[in-house]
C-alpha cells in the first residue's frame, strides 16, 4: 500500500501585522499538492506545526479552538477519502485526493475564495457591474470580520448577519437603504454558493432588512436646469464640459451615464440616436436633435468611434475610464448645483429623475412616461415605453427639451 503523507502547515501574511493561512501538504508516489484552508492565524498563534492558545476564555481562544475542531474534522475527511481510495484497489493520484475532498467538504469553500472565483467569472462573461458590486460587498463584510478575517460558510448564521447589520447601521452610520443594499447582495452571493451545494440553505437573512424605502426625490424642476443651461461657465471650461454631458443626458430621456460614456458615432442612423441599455440590454431609439448634435460638435474628437470623449482610449480599460469621468464630473456638478443654488445635490443622475418630473409637469401621459421613470420598480417603466409608438415619445422628448 502506497502511503499518503498530510502534513498541517501555515503560510505567514505579507503584509505585517496581518493574520496568515493554514494549508495542507499532501504527499503521495513523491507528488506533492497543496490545498488551502479558510482558517487564519497570526503568526504567533502557530508553534511546531499546532495551534498556540492565547487568552482563555478570550473571543480569540474560542476562535481558534473552533479552528481546532474544524481542522481535525478535515483531516479525519481526508483520511476517509483515502481509505476508501485503498480499498478500491484501483490507482488514484495526489488529485483524485484533493478532488473528492473538494466535492465533499463544503468547509473548505471560504466566502472570500467563493466571492472571487465568482467575480472572475461575471467578468469574464462582460458582467463587470455585477462583479464590482459583489467584490464591494465583500470588502464591507471584511471591514466587519476585522482580524477575524474569512469565513466558511458553514459557519455564518442568522445572528453572524444581525451583527453586520448593526455594525454598517451603527459603526459606519449608514441608512436603511444602504444597508438594505449590502444585504441582498450578500444574500445574493449566499444563494449561489447554496446553488452550488457548497453550503445548506438556512435562511441566515430572516432577521435583516433587505427591502426599499422610498427616499428623497433626486428630481429637480425645469426652472433649476434652466438655471444650470444659462449659467456662464466660459471662464471654467471643465465646469463647462460637464454642465453640457449633464444636458445631454436630459435631453436623450435623462440616459444613464454610463450609456451616455458608451454612445459611438455609429449609434447615429437616419437622424435618430439607437443604443442598447448596458442595464437591460433594451433598445433605445431616440430623434436626434439640435440641442444635442450642438454638444457634441463642441467635444467630439476627430477619429475617436465614440460621441464624446469620456472614453479617450478605445479599447484601454474602457469601463476604469467610464468610472473616472464619473467621479469627476459629478465632482464637478456638485459645485455647478451649489452655484444654480440646487436644492439638491446635483448629480449625472438627477438628469433622469428631472426629465420624468418634468414631463409629468407638462401633463404628458403617464402612458407615455411612467411614474418610475418615476416608478419603483423600472420594468414598469420599460413595459410602458416598449409598447408606444416611438413617435409619440418622441415629441414628448421635443416638448420638454423645448420647455427649458
Amino acid at each position: 500500500m502506497s502511503m499518503v503523507s498530510i502534513k498541517l502547515n501555515f503560510r505567514p501574511s505579507k503584509v505585517i501585522g496581518k493574520p496568515g493561512t493554514l494549508y495542507f501538504r499532501l504527499i503521495h508516489n513523491r507528488i506533492m499538492r497543496e490545498v488551502g484552508t479558510c482558517y487564519k492565524l497570526y503568526s504567533d498563534e502557530w508553534e511546531n506545526g499546532h495551534i498556540k492558545f492565547y487568552g482563555s476564555g478570550t473571543e480569540r481562544h474560542r476562535y481558534l479552538f473552533n479552528v481546532q475542531r474544524l481542522l481535525q474534522k478535515d483531516i479525519l475527511h481526508l483520511k476517509n477519502i483515502i481509505n476508501r481510495m485503498e480499498q478500491s484497489r484501483k490507482p488514484y493520484s495526489v488529485d483524485d485526493i484533493i478532488n473528492t475532498y473538494k466535492s465533499v467538504n463544503s468547509n473548505l469553500v471560504s466566502f472570500c475564495t467563493f466571492v472571487n472565483e465568482t467575480t472572475r467569472h461575471l467578468r469574464t462573461i462582460g458582467k463587470l457591474r455585477l462583479a464590482e458590486t459583489y467584490t464591494t460587498s465583500k470588502n464591507s463584510f471584511l471591514r466587519f470580520r476585522g482580524e477575524k478575517g474569512d469565513i466558511c460558510f458553514d459557519e455564518m448564521d442568522a445572528d453572524l448577519i444581525k451583527e453586520y447589520e448593526a455594525y454598517l447601521l451603527e459603526d459606519c452610520g449608514l441608512n436603511l437603504n444602504t444597508v438594505s443594499f449590502y444585504m441582498r447582495n450578500l444574500r445574493a452571493i449566499y444563494n449561489r454558493a447554496v446553488e452550488k451545494k457548497l453550503t445548506e440553505s438556512r435562511n441566515l437573512f430572516k432577521h435583516v432588512y433587505t427591502g426599499v424605502r422610498k427616499t428623497v426625490k433626486r428630481a429637480i424642476s425645469s426652472e433649476v436646469i434652466q438655471r444650470i443651461k444659462q449659467l456662464d461657465l466660459t471662464r471654467f471650461p471643465i465646469l463647462e464640459e460637464s454642465r453640457d454631458y449633464f444636458l445631454l443626458s436630459f435631453y436623450l430621456r435623462g440616459i444613464s451615464f454610463v450609456d451616455l460614456s458608451y454612445l459611438k458615432m455609429n449609434n447615429l442612423q437616419n437622424g435618430c440616436l439607437k443604443y442598447l441599455r448596458h442595464k437591460t440590454n433594451q433598445l433605445l431609439s431616440i430623434k436626434w436633435e439640435t440641442q444635442m448634435q450642438e454638444i457634441v460638435n463642441r467635444y467630439h474628437v476627430a477619429g475617436s468611434p465614440y460621441l464624446l470623449p469620456i472614453i479617450n482610449v478605445p479599447g484601454v480599460e474602457e469601463r476604469r475610464q467610464y468610472q473616472n469621468g464619473l467621479h469627476r464630473i459629478n465632482a464637478h456638478l456638485k459645485i455647478i448645483g451649489q452655484l444654480v443654488g440646487c436644492p439638491i445635490k446635483l448629480t449625472t443622475y438627477c438628469a433622469r429623475h428631472g426629465w420624468a418630473s418634468i414631463a409629468r409637469n407638462l401633463n404628458i401621459p403617464l402612458s407615455i412616461i411612467s411614474e418610475s421613470m418615476g416608478h419603483t420598480s423600472e420594468s414598469t417603466t420599460r413595459i410602458y415605453l416598449a409598447s408606444l409608438d416611438n413617435v409619440l415619445i418622441d415629441d414628448a422628448n421635443k416638448m420638454i427639451i423645448d420647455a427649458i
